[in-house]
């Protein structure tokens, strides 16, 4: 009898011993996972969140209050298409794990970029309990490699252009000469002579742009004035009414009091001609309208398209908008890289976006946010003090 008791005592010590160890380990096991820098969370088999650590809380900008019980569609973006959800389910319903990049949308509308990896949990018997999923935020590391391949095709560009700025010079000095010659001759209807200032107008501007493309792939110091962007907006627009075909019916809604910017005069004229020149060549072949507005705003800090912070502050806005097909989220993703272009082989260098895009970025001018289908452009420069009463002549030849 004292030997049964003392058998049973000492399986009550180990079974005790064992508990202790257990409850260590889930100890041990908790404070790991809630420690973690990368985001956990785990789902039951319908895909409600049941559990989530603070690294998703402070990733997400969602409280574990208002995480628990929904679905992980709570981090849905626009980023991912349906094919690319089936692929995960088909995986997981194999019972195997699924790795791969993921782009989510915090709380506040912003994204982020994580490496994920989501496996089944299975009991005892093979039965599916639960889903975890495990995301380590690449949102800054994705940054600094699109800023390295921006960088390598800067300087790609730097080798074409300063192959192609002898030629084009060459080319363009004869148009130069025989429209100023042009302008001088005695006897020159009135619409003659406003097609060749028109003429040498364009001229001046591509001679300018062969030097800006130079500059700009040398990384070289922009000439910043004060500026109207009004004035900018205005002047722009005569070309863009000569070049751009009658079918498109132009709305513009330019604030005269939008105030003054920083920038270099003949690049803002720079980002205007590209900028309506693709709003118009997404309207091709039929009619349009293709809108300009300038105005100021006053923008909460904002994440941009380019992955930059937009500091909250007062701006002038300019935006540029069409009714044309718009883009879808892969294009929109693309439109900034040197050389991409949606265009055919003839009809567009990939240059038109990526060009101004330096521009903004160098001059601190900001992307907001955009749309997929039906994007819109906003350029938007943080304004200054205005600036004297007395206003500079521009040359029409550098805006």
């Amino acid at each position: 009898m004292k030997n049964r008791n003392r058998s049973r005592n000492l399986r009550i010590v180990a079974d005790s011993k064992k508990q202790t160890i257990y409850e260590e380990e889930l100890r041990r096991l908790h404070m790991a996972i809630n420690q973690a820098p990368d985001a956990i969370f785990i789902t039951d088999p319908e895909g409600g969140i049941v559990y989530a650590n603070p690294a998703l809380e402070g990733i997400s900008g969602y409280s574990l209050t208002e995480l628990l019980g929904q679905n992980p569609r709570i981090f849905k973006s626009d980023r991912q298409d349906l094919a690319f959800y089936r692929v995960i389910w088909d995986t997981l319903k194999k019972g195997e794990t699924w790795r791969g990049p993921f782009i989510n949308m915090r709380k506040d509308g912003r994204y982020w970029e994580a490496e994920s990896s989501i496996a089944p949990v299975l009991d005892s018997q093979g039965r599916l309990v639960n889903y975890v999923c495990t995301q380590r935020d690449v949102t800054h590391e994705r940054l600094l490699q699109s800023q390295l391949e921006e960088s390598q095709r800067l300087e790609a560009i730097g080798v074409l252009a300063a192959g192609l700025a002898h030629d084009l010079n060459n080319i363009l000095f004869p148009i130069l000469a025989h429209a100023e010659m042009g302008l001088n001759r005695e006897g020159a209807s009135p619409a003659l002579r406003k097609d060749l200032e028109v003429i040498l107008l364009s001229a001046q501007r591509a001679g300018n742009l062969t030097k800006q493309v130079l500059s700009f792939s040398r990384n070289e110091a922009m000439e910043v004035h004060s500026i109207e962007l009004h004035r900018v907006v205005m002047e722009s627009l005569k070309l863009l009414r000569a070049a751009i075909p009658s079918s498109i019916r132009f709305q513009i809604a330019s604030d005269p009091t939008s105030g003054f910017v920083k920038g270099d005069p003949s690049r803002l004229h720079q980002i205007m001609l590209n900028l309506c020149s693709n709003a118009a060549h997404s309207m091709r072949g039929g009619s349009g309208t293709l809108k300009i507005s300038l105005h100021k705003e006053n923008l909460l800090e904002t994440q941009c398209v380019t992955g930059r912070l937009l500091p909250k502050g007062d701006y002038v806005v300019l935006e540029v908008s069409d009714t044309g097909r718009g883009m879808d989220s892969e294009t929109l993703s693309r439109i900034f890289l040197p050389f991409f272009t949606t265009k055919g082989p003839e009809e567009g260098t990939g240059l038109g976006l990526s060009n101004p895009s330096g521009i903004r970025t160098r001059r601190g001018h900001h992307l907001p946010p955009l749309p997929a289908f039906g994007a819109r452009d906003h350029h938007a420069d943080r304004g200054h003090p205005p600036a004297p009463p007395v206003r500079e002549r521009t040359d029409p030849a550098r805006g």
